[in-house]
């Protein structure tokens, strides 16, 4: 039986983390960015990435939240609005298989 989906709490910072890797998996990984999308992703998005990690080592709740905000809007800047990934794609299968909308990763 297929959980029922539903969109992320936008408070929930592990969640919104997980979305925008879903996001990058499914841009990068699934061939939905072009060059320089991918280029942009790497100088805006994987910087920000790598200051979540470090801040969520250090405990720095608040600060990460508003990092992968950042972050989140970057994403949605360089992929556009209305980019979603595949529905057919692997990224979209896993995220409705755990009850998430694929739609809710850029907003």
């Amino acid at each position: 039986m297929t959980p029922a989906v539903s969109s992320i709490p936008t408070t929930d910072p592990q969640h919104q983390f997980g979305l925008l890797v879903a996001g990058i998996s499914a841009a990068v990984g699934e061939g939905a960015a072009d060059h320089s999308q991918i280029a942009a992703l790497r100088r805006h998005v994987l910087p920000r990435i790598e200051k979540v990690q470090r801040l969520n080592r250090t405990g720095n709740t608040a600060a990460m939240e508003t990092t992968i905000g950042e972050a989140l809007s970057h994403f949605t800047r360089v992929m556009g609005e209305q980019w979603q990934p595949d529905p057919n794609g692997q990224v979209a299968r896993a995220l409705r298989s755990r009850g998430v909308d694929p739609s809710t990763i850029t907003g």
